[in-house]
């Protein structure tokens, strides 16, 4: 992901640099411990690997094109750029759900795992529902088709999917007496309806931050025309490393957090006991 957004050779080598120097010295910065700085280094060095991977692939390096892309240009293909994120974020969701069933299976929560809204029918209606969205975009949106051919059988498929969860929680509530579960299964259900739309479209920031990347090689050769070349080059490419570096960092790290683990991390740990309660 930070590659998508950061593609470049130039930049990318800093970037790998500067984790390897961290890595290795495990030196302090920021406040932070030697651990802290060892495992910083670590995500440096992997997110500068695939900087300058996709860099060479976009043919970029410090700002400037150094040939023609063997990939795709962001600017030149938005919407060739955007399809390519939206497709990896399905694959990361359907990957997470994979996990979560794994999982479920692992603790034995069988019924979590085949019937869950990130289980088996939650993966099922989410397959689905990605065929009949793509098959309702490429009409040019014209919903009336939903109703037609194959697409009434991916429908089916969606609705009896949400039907199920509801149902599951229903029956485990009357099993284990718990109100809790019919809850659960009615947020399961408002995730499948509006989080599971919601997180694959978020993952069009890494298009975004690609076409913005791009477009700060487009303002080194506007700036070069007033400050001069070389001194555009090296103002521009420092912001760019220090500003939009950074941004692309904190998105990958959301994208993993929130749209990723959310599908199978269960929290645990100690419970918080103040060891003073003021009255």
């Amino acid at each position: 992901m930070y590659g998508l957004m950061f593609g470049d050779l130039g930049l990318g080598l800093v970037i790998t640099l500067f984790g390897v120097i961290l890595f290795k010295t495990k030196k302090g910065i920021f406040g932070i411990t030697k651990d802290e700085a060892e495992t910083l280094g670590a995500i440096a060095m992997f997110c500068g690997i695939s900087s300058m991977l996709f860099g060479a692939f976009y043919g970029t390096a410090f700002l400037m094109k150094v040939w023609e892309p063997i990939f795709i240009s962001p600017m030149h293909d938005i919407v060739g750029i955007i399809k390519v994120t939206l497709f990896f974020g399905m694959a990361q969701l359907v990957l997470a759900m994979f996990i979560n069933i794994i999982n479920n299976f692992m603790i034995k929560d069988y019924i979590k795992a085949l019937l869950g809204g990130t289980g088996l029918i939650g993966l099922i209606y989410y397959i689905a529902g990605a065929f009949l969205a793509y098959n309702v975009a490429k009409s040019g949106y014209n919903f009336s088709i939903i109703f037609e051919g194959e697409n009434i059988i991916l429908l089916f498929i969606v609705v009896s999917a949400m039907v199920l969860v509801l149902l599951t929680g229903v029956i485990r509530g009357l099993l284990h007496r718990r109100r809790e579960e019919l809850m659960d299964s009615v947020i399961e259900l408002f995730e499948m309806l509006i989080a599971y739309p919601a997180n694959t479209l978020s993952y069009i920031r890494l298009a975004a931050f690609a076409l913005a990347h791009e477009v700060f090689c487009t303002l080194v050769e506007v700036m070069g025309s007033i400050l001069g070349f070389i001194p555009s080059l090296i103002l521009i490419n420092l912001i760019v490393l220090l500003i939009d570096g950074f941004a692309a960092g904190i998105q990958a790290l959301r994208l993993t957090y929130y749209e990723f683990s959310t599908k199978f991390f269960k929290g645990e740990g100690v419970e918080f006991k103040p060891l003073l309660t003021i009255r």
